[in-house]
C-alpha cells in the first residue's frame, strides 16, 4: 500500500460565507477555485453571482448572504480578469507534463529494495574503508576471510533497481570522477598524522631534544561534535526544526572519515609558560607574567568589533527574584514589572510564551514574550533583541515589515521581550479562512516578505526561519503582514558555521547538502510558502531529507553537478551514481529511493500561471541560479495590479 503523505488538516468552524457559498452554488469548476477553496474540496464555484432575492430571509440570514454575494461576485471578477493578465504578462502557454503522483497524498517517491547489500555498500556509497568494514560488520554482511576487494568491482554496473532510465549520463560520469578522487584525498589524509608526526619526532630528536610533537587537534572530528551538540539541544517543531545530526537523514556510518585537509600541530613556538613570578606581588614595567607583555586597551576597536546590550533587571525592593527553575504564572490581571497588565494567552512556541498585555505607561496593546528558563532559550532570545535593536534602529519609519520591539528586560527570573501587537499567522488563517489567500492577497504577501528579505539581506542578516507561522497578519482587510522570529537568524558571515538552520519542510537543498549558502535560501523557504498558501498542503513534507531530497528531483529536476560533488553532506543522500537513497531505521538496510515525475504545475494546481511562474522562479534548486530577495521583487507577476476587489 502506498504510504500517506502527511499534511496538514485543513477545517472551517462555523456556518460563514464559505459554507453558504457551497449551498448556493448549482453549478461551475471543480478543483481550485477562486476562493482558494482546496482542489480535493467538494466546493463548486459559481462562475457569476446567482441573484437570490433577499427579501425572504430572515432577518439574521441578511447580512450573510450579502457577505456571499460580495465573495462570489469577487470569484466572477477574478475569472475575467485572468485572460486579460495572461496576455499583459506573456507567459508561454502550458505543455505536456508527466505526472506519476496516484493522489494529492503521494510521497513523491518509490522505494526499490537493494538485493546486494554489500555491493551496494562498498560500490555505491561514498565511504572510507573503515567506514565500509564498520558497516558490513555491523551488518552480519563479511563472511570470514573476506575482504572489501571481493565485493568492489570497478567495472561492475550494477541495476540496483527500476530507476528512470533516461537519467543524465555526464552527471554520472562526473560523479563517479569525483568519487575517485575523493579516495585518492582520503588515502592521503589517513597517512597524514603517521607519516609527518612521525617525521617532526624524528626532526625533533635529532636536534638532541625529547618529541615536542603535541597531541593534534582533530579539526574534523570536534567539528562533527560540535554540530551534534548544537543540533541536539535545539527545539522540535512539526517541520522538524533543528533536528539532531542523524535524524536530518545523515547517516551515521560509524568512525568519521579523516579529515582530507591536515589539522593544525603546535609547535614549540605556541608553548608560552604564564606561570607567575612569585618574587614579585605585582607585575613590573608594562609585563603581567614573565615574557606576557601587557596590552592596552582600545576603545576604538572595541567599539568597532563589539555591540553591548543594556539589559535592565527588575525587582521588587526588599525582595530577591524568583528562584531559577520557576515559571512565572501569566494570569489575566496580572501586573508585570509594574507596568504591563496581562490580558490573555496568545500562544506559546520553542523558546518562550506570549500574552496579550497592556502597557500602562505609553497606553497601548502590546505583546508580552516571556522566555523560558533555560540557557540556551535565553542566548537564543538575547541574540533576537540585538538583531531587532539594529534592523529597527535601521528602518525608524516602520516600512520593511519587520515587527518593532518596544522594550525588553529580566524580571522575575524571565527575560521579557515587549513587541508589536500583531494578529494570527498564515497558518493559523489558512486554517480556519482559506478563502482569505486570494491571488491578489498572495501577491501582496509575497512583495511584503520579499521587501523585508531584501531589507535584512542587506543588512548582512539572514533570517534563517522563514515559515507561515512567522508571517503575522498585521491588519487582515488591508493584507498587511510582518516577519517574525529573528532569535534564528544569523549574519552572512556566519553562514559556514551551522547547517543546522531553517525548519526542514521549508530547509533549502544547498544547506542540507552542505553547501555554502547566503540569503537566497530565504527566497527557497517563500517558494515553498507560497505553494502551502495555493493548495493548503506542505510541498516538502517532513519525513526524511533523503525523502525530500527525492521528491525535489522529482519535481524540480536533477541537482547540478556541482553541488553533489562539493557538497559536505551529499553523500549521505545520494550514491556515487546521483541515486537518492536511505537507510531503513528498522532493518538497518540501504533502501534506493526512485523519484516519481512531476511538475510544479500538477502540484499547485492554480489557473494563474503568472503565481505558478513567480514561485517555480522562487523554487530554483540551484542557489546560484535562484534569485535574490531584490531580484524577486521585479518578477513581472508582482508587478502586475489586480482589478478585483481583496
Amino acid at each position: 500500500m502506498a504510504p500517506t503523505l502527511l499534511h496538514r488538516q485543513k477545517s472551517v468552524t462555523g456556518r460563514g460565507p464559505l459554507q453558504m457559498t457551497r449551498l448556493l452554488a448549482h453549478r461551475g469548476n471543480h478543483g481550485t477555485g477562486r476562493l482558494g477553496i482546496p482542489s480535493n474540496s467538494a466546493a463548486l464555484v459559481p462562475r457569476s453571482p446567482i441573484l437570490v432575492p433577499a427579501r425572504g430571509f430572515p432577518p439574521n440570514a441578511q447580512s450573510t448572504y450579502s457577505g456571499v454575494t460580495n465573495t462570489v461576485r469577487q470569484a466572477a471578477l477574478e475569472e475575467e480578469e485572468y485572460i486579460g493578465r495572461s496576455r499583459d504578462l506573456h507567459y508561454p502557454p502550458d505543455g505536456p507534463f508527466v505526472d506519476e503522483y496516484d493522489d494529492a497524498g503521494d510521497m513523491g517517491f518509490w522505494k526499490v529494495d537493494i538485493e546486494d547489500q554489500a555491493a551496494f555498500i562498498c560500490n555505491e556509497l561514498d565511504l572510507s574503508d573503515e567506514q565500509a568494514l564498520y558497516l558490513l560488520h555491523a551488518l552480519g554482511l563479511l563472511p570470514e576471510g573476506a575482504t572489501l576487494d571481493d565485493f568492489r568491482d570497478p567495472n561492475l554496473q550494477q541495476e540496483l533497481g527500476s530507476l528512470d532510465q533516461e537519467g543524465d549520463p555526464q552527471l554520472r560520469d562526473a560523479l563517479e570522477s569525483w568519487q575517485d578522487g575523493s579516495d585518492e584525498e582520503e588515502a592521503q589524509a589517513g597517512s597524514w598524522h603517521s607519516d609527518e608526526g612521525a617525521a617532526e619526532d624524528a626532526a625533533a630528536r635529532s636536534a638532541g631534544g625529547e618529541s615536542t610533537s603535541e597531541p593534534y587537534y582533530d579539526s574534523g572530528s570536534h567539528h562533527h561534535h560540535q554540530h551534534h551538540h548544537h543540533a541536539q539541544h535545539h527545539h522540535h517543531d512539526r517541520h522538524g526544526h533543528h533536528q539532531e545530526a542523524h535524524e536530518d537523514g545523515i547517516q551515521d556510518f560509524g568512525h568519521a572519515a579523516p579529515s582530507a585537509v591536515g589539522p593544525p600541530m603546535l609547535g614549540p613556538s605556541f608553548q608560552v609558560s604564564i606561570r607567575p613570578n612569585l618574587t614579585e606581588t605585582k607585575p613590573s614595567g608594562l609585563k603581567v607574567a614573565p615574557g606576557v607583555p601587557a596590552m592596552a586597551y582600545d576603545q576604538a576597536s572595541f567599539d568597532q568589533d563589539f555591540e553591548v546590550i543594556q539589559l535592565r533587571v527588575i525587582g521588587r525592593r526588599a525582595s530577591t527574584a524568583a528562584a531559577m527553575g520557576d515559571e512565572i504564572e501569566l494570569l489575566p490581571g496580572k501586573l508585570i514589572a509594574g507596568r504591563y497588565q496581562v490580558l490573555e494567552q496568545v500562544g506559546a512556541a520553542a523558546f518562550s510564551r506570549a500574552v496579550q498585555a497592556y502597557d500602562t505607561l505609553e497606553r497601548r496593546l502590546v505583546c508580552l514574550k516571556v522566555v523560558k528558563n533555560d540557557k540556551e532559550c535565553m542566548d537564543a532570545c538575547l541574540e533576537e533583541v540585538r538583531l531587532l535593536q539594529m534592523v529597527n534602529a535601521r528602518d525608524p519609519h516602520d516600512q520593511h515589515h519587520i515587527a518593532r520591539l518596544y522594550d525588553y528586560f529580566y524580571h522575575m527570573g524571565h527575560l521579557f521581550l515587549v513587541v508589536e501587537l500583531l494578529g494570527g499567522n498564515l497558518f493559523d488563517t489558512q486554517c480556519y479562512d482559506p478563502s482569505y489567500f486570494t491571488a491578489g492577497r498572495m501577491q501582496s504577501i509575497a512583495r511584503q516578505v520579499l521587501q523585508g528579505l531584501a531589507f535584512l539581506h542587506a543588512n548582512h542578516v539572514i533570517h534563517a526561519d522563514v515559515k507561515p507561522e512567522n508571517i503575522l497578519v498585521k491588519n487582515y482587510s488591508k493584507c498587511s503582514v510582518k516577519l517574525i522570529d529573528l532569535g534564528c537568524s544569523i549574519y552572512n558571515s556566519e553562514a559556514h558555521m551551522s547547517h543546522y538552520v531553517q525548519s526542514r519542510s521549508y530547509r533549502a537543498p544547498e544547506v542540507m547538502l552542505g553547501l555554502p549558502y547566503d540569503g537566497r535560501i530565504d527566497v527557497w523557504s517563500l517558494g515553498c510558502v507560497m505553494a502551502e498558501l495555493a493548495t493548503g498542503q506542505v510541498l516538502f513534507p517532513n519525513v526524511s531529507e533523503a525523502a525530500m531530497m527525492a521528491r525535489m528531483v522529482g519535481m524540480l529536476g536533477e541537482f547540478p553537478p556541482y553541488m553533489l560533488e562539493q557538497g559536505q553532506y551529499a553523500g549521505a543522500f545520494f550514491t556515487r551514481s546521483g541515486r537518492v537513497y536511505e537507510r531503513n531505521a528498522e532493518t538497518g538496510l540501504f533502501e534506493l529511493l526512485a523519484p516519481k515525475r512531476t511538475t510544479l504545475q500538477a502540484r499547485v494546481t492554480s489557473s494563474d500561471r503568472g503565481m505558478l511562474h513567480f514561485i517555480r522562479h522562487l523554487l530554483v534548486p540551484d542557489p546560484d541560479k535562484r534569485p535574490t530577495a531584490a531580484q524577486a521583487l521585479k518578477h513581472p507577476w508582482l508587478q502586475y495590479r489586480y482589478r478585483s476587489p481583496k
